[in-house]
């Protein structure tokens, strides 16, 4: 890739993962497949590296290096892994770390490098971490830190409650999770009359009332039927739990008009988007981004969301939000696209084109190329909202 956009001044910088994340070819989650985007989409690849636990086969065509916790008397695994982290950035004569999902992390690295330059990047409600659960805690990580990267408005305004100061929203910066949409390009000679859920099979994913919306509207469409793929805990084949085999066993009386086919890899769940007419995220949980809506979105599905979350900040206006928890409304919102074909495709076109405009891998790493360039340059200046 052309090695333009960040300017030649910017330090090396370290994109610092969390313990439990495997950067590895197989078992990577999305933390990790997230930072190894933004690298290999950069303009700028060779001034990234990414530091995690050793793996064996660590995800091609990025530099990374394995980092094994300090020893014992350090105290707890996490800290013993940062404080050997903190020793590697030193060695490696590093000079920025961008901490992923971690603001203990952020810390601890204050403490025991405090030459380091830090910037932390937000995958989830920073209101659920050890470190930022308070206002107090979150006024902190902006003392200590240069920048503060949110996937989603969602994420960003959680970090920012309570945090009435113009400085510190200043600091604070939209950074949304990205896609090749290219890899994942709508087949329309494939699609079906097909409703399609993919995601973890838990009551917070809204699954039941996916089921109870089709009840009410499968035996009136006799062509369509419904996917389900997924399972409690994603990547694994496991026995279902009971909340899914409750599900089952109520999606019986439909027949082979409903099919839960659980986990399937990554390639399979792309066919699957590529062959469904619309596709249902009805989380009850806010999601702090929601990828699934974006990979539904960028096949060429027709997104039917629940809006919660980060998910509002993805559909925009081109989903089809249905209100939270309300099964009858999320029926007569998929009874709706189903039966009318041509407004069911001016929904695919549309979150189509979001997609490709606002999500693009390539966009997004450009994106944060820029902010990490105006951020260490000392130029801080308010991200307007996706």
């Amino acid at each position: 890739m052309p090695e333009t956009g960040m300017a030649a001044t910017v330090p090396r910088l370290a994109l610092v993962l969390p313990f439990k994340e495997m950067f590895a070819a197989h078992g990577a989650g999305a933390i990790a497949l997230c930072a190894h985007d933004l690298v290999r989409w950069s303009a700028r690849p060779r001034d990234l590296i990414v530091f995690g636990r050793p793996v064996d086969r660590p995800l091609a065509g990025v530099a990374f290096e394995g980092v094994a916790p300090a020893p014992m008397w350090f105290g707890p695994r996490n800290r013993r892994y940062v404080r050997a982290l903190a020793d590697r950035l030193h060695d490696s004569s590093i000079a920025v770390a961008e901490v992923h999902n971690r603001p203990n992390y952020v810390l601890w690295l204050r403490r025991w490098a405090p030459d380091l330059t830090l910037t932390l990047y937000l995958h989830n409600d920073p209101q659920t971490m050890a470190g930022a659960d308070s206002v107090a805690a979150r006024r902190q990580i902006l003392a200590s830190t240069r920048a503060i990267f949110c996937v989603s408005d969602y994420v960003r305004d959680r970090f920012l409650e309570g945090l009435n100061d113009d400085g510190a929203r200043d600091c604070v910066h939209v950074a949304p999770n990205g896609i090749d949409t290219e890899a994942v390009a709508p087949a329309p000679a494939r699609r079906q009359p097909i409703f399609l859920f993919v995601g973890r099979m838990l009551h917070d994913k809204g699954v039941d009332l996916f089921i109870q919306a089709l009840e009410r509207i499968l035996p009136s469409l006799p062509d369509w039927r419904a996917v389900l793929i997924g399972a409690a805990r994603a990547g694994t084949t496991e026995e279902p739990l009971k909340f899914e085999r409750d599900l089952r066993r109520r999606a019986a009386a439909l027949g082979d008009h409903i099919v839960f086919e659980g986990f399937r890899p990554f390639d399979a769940v792309v066919q699957a988007y590529q062959e469904a007419e619309i596709a249902v995220v009805p989380s009850r949980w806010p999601e702090p981004f929601g990828r699934t809506a974006l990979e539904a979105m960028a096949a060429g599905c027709a997104l039917v969301s629940s809006g919660t979350g980060g998910l509002a900040s993805i559909g925009g206006d081109a989903a089809v939000a249905f209100r939270s928890e309300d099964a009858d409304d999320l029926a007569q919102k998929l009874l709706a696209l189903a039966t009318d074909e041509s407004r069911r495709r001016a929904v695919q076109s549309a979150c189509r084109a979001r997609a490709q405009a606002k999500f693009d891998i390539r966009t997004v790493a450009g994106r944060m190329d820029e902010l990490r360039t105006r951020v260490l340059a000392h130029q801080p200046e308010k991200v307007a909202s996706l």
